[in-house]
């Protein structure tokens, strides 16, 4: 389980700045963190 928890906060990690990527390309201020805090 630590194994699979430790890859899922990596995966979501990296969807955010997936998200920050895109919201910043569109010229949009992306507050991804409070969301998932």
């Amino acid at each position: 389980w630590n194994t699979f928890g430790k890859n899922t906060k990596e995966l979501k990690n990296f969807a955010m700045r997936i998200l920050n990527l895109t919201y910043s390309a569109s010229g949009y201020e992306c507050k991804c963190s409070s969301f998932f805090l």
